[in-house]
């Protein structure tokens, strides 16, 4: 049964992780570009070897924030654990006696504004609170009836690895696609070794970028960012990420 986490989990660097982040591109070596621009093949146009290059630098520049947002996302259960509270509590106040809302209320007419603005704002408070408990409500119902299996390992990895291929398969030209084989046994083809070398060379820049960043924060005595290993299991990996349909005979 998957933990629950009541609470949002904080990154490695001790910050909140959020749906939505902004990223710059990261700074490659010349010899990372240089790697990236002869694997995308022979009969790559040099304008869209740039323009792979950019996407590729991008791509790298957001992953950090591309693990906070998918990898710390909440489960439904943990929706569920960190909503239910928010409910008793609406219903601890929609359900107060007359008397503490007769405190409540004094308090809000003493405030320093003219008695018609006094009015709206209890007025306000109350359908706030209601709706407030209806929305929590409707999220309660809406994820308690999802299943949380738990959320996959590393799925910010995937993803940009997904991608990555993605640029590959768009902008490469030249490799041939046939896979060559003698019986029952068949080899990569051409075009499939070249594309994990490119897989290959952009995770390498992104360890070597996230070590120069990290050094760069902790001089600066700012949280540093999370540590990048290229995965060991690239087989695995390769066959958890969807390249885009392509075809499979002749060069490209």
């Amino acid at each position: 049964m998957p933990r629950v986490s009541r609470v949002p989990k904080s990154l490695p660097t001790g910050r909140r992780p959020s749906p939505i982040w902004f990223a710059h591109p990261v700074r490659l070596k010349e010899t990372s570009i240089a790697r990236l621009t002869k694997l995308l093949g022979p009969k790559a146009q040099k304008e869209a070897v740039g323009i792979a290059v950019e996407r590729v630098r991008a791509l790298l520049g957001g992953y950090e924030g591309a693990v906070a947002a998918i990898d710390y996302a909440p489960r439904p259960t943990d929706y569920v654990a960190r909503i239910r509270p928010l409910r008793k509590i609406v219903n601890i106040i929609e359900n107060l006696d007359s008397w503490t809302r007769e405190a409540l209320t004094s308090k809000l007419q003493e405030s320093g504004i003219d008695p018609d603005a006094r009015k709206r704002a209890i007025g306000d408070v109350s359908a706030a609170i209601a709706h407030f408990g209806d929305a929590c409500g409707a999220v309660l119902l809406e994820h308690s009836k999802r299943p949380s299996g738990g959320r996959p390992k590393r799925g910010a990895l995937d993803a940009l690895v997904t991608e990555l291929r993605s640029v590959f398969a768009q902008y490469s030209r030249g490799w041939n696609r046939i896979r060559p084989g003698r019986g029952a046994f068949v080899t990569h083809s051409e075009y499939e070794i070249n594309e994990r070398k490119f897989v290959l060379t952009a995770l390498g820049a992104l360890r070597d970028t996230t070590a120069q960043e990290k050094r760069r924060r902790r001089a600066d005595q700012e949280a540093p960012p999370q540590s990048f290993s290229i995965p060991t299991d690239l087989d695995r990996l390769f066959r958890r990420t969807k390249p885009p349909s392509v075809s499979k005979k002749g060069t490209r």
